[in-house]
């Protein structure tokens, strides 16, 4: 524990910060007045941890041409440049592709133990039902916890997420790089999301709301690399291995060449 002393002394007292090393997100700050030991006690975190998921494309593979499964074991890019710009605003992220690591007991516990305050969840038009899937699990078992959901499908039918899945909360439309980001901020600070442009919610009464709509796009020169955060989102030996086993990560599957 170390002690700061913020140098905020006056006539009405001052204040003193205490953070925590083992957890580099939490802060206690203290206000002290001469003649009163301790008036009061704010604990908060300088950022928010954020889920991010990519919903599973290869769910109905064979229903698809082994060329578009072959395809759908690219690494989840775009959420790794939402987790690049969320991470140079100070927060804490972790990618899940659940290609890789599928909805299960041990998943639940993991991400319940990494106790995020906003999840978000990527989907494309052959992962909506997935992605349905992966939200009500979560809100299941984080049932406070904001869900929003992007991705190319969303970004054509908007609403729809919103009518469908009642786990979802938020959706997002467009380049979701520096939404993501005004989004988690506003979240954390309690500001309302309507301030945010490009979104999808639900209003007091239930009824589905957009904030004002905006045509802005990232500036590819100043947007950061795609960010390996923690989590199995870039695992590419995983990946490797499930394109070689026909998208299955543990264990053959009718795509194997013998040859290989």
């Amino acid at each position: 524990m170390i002690f700061d002393r913020a140098g905020l002394e006056s006539a009405e007292g001052f204040r003193v910060s205490i953070d925590f090393p083992d957890d580099e997100h939490a802060a206690v700050t203290r206000f002290y007045k001469p003649g009163r030991f301790d008036i009061s006690l704010t604990v908060q975190r300088s950022c928010l941890r954020v889920l991010l998921l990519f919903a599973n494309t290869l769910a109905d593979r064979k229903k698809r041409t082994s060329k578009a499964t072959r395809v759908g074991i690219l690494p989840p890019l775009g959420l790794g440049y939402i987790a690049a710009v969320l991470q140079e605003s100070g927060h804490e992220v972790k990618i899940v592709d659940t290609r890789l690591d599928g909805w299960s007991p041990e998943l639940a516990k993991e991400i319940q133990e990494f106790d995020p305050g906003v999840v978000g969840i990527s989907i494309f038009v052959i992962s909506e039902i997935e992605g349905y899937n992966l939200a009500t699990n979560i809100k299941s078992i984080l049932p406070h916890v904001p869900i929003v959901m992007g991705g190319p499908q969303v970004g054509y039918f908007p609403r729809a997420p919103l009518e469908r899945c009642p786990a979802v909360d938020i959706t997002v439309q467009g380049e979701g790089e520096y939404i993501m980001r005004d989004l988690v901020n506003a979240l954390q600070n309690g500001r309302p999301v309507d301030a945010v442009p490009n979104v999808y919610f639900r209003n007091t009464s239930g009824a589905i709301t957009a904030s004002p709509p905006s045509q802005r796009v990232p500036d590819l020169e100043t947007l950061p690399f795609p960010a390996r955060a923690p989590g199995k989102g870039f695992d590419f030996r995983a990946m490797l291995k499930a394109a070689i086993s026909g998208a299955r990560p543990h264990g053959p599957g009718p795509l194997c060449a013998g040859s290989l």
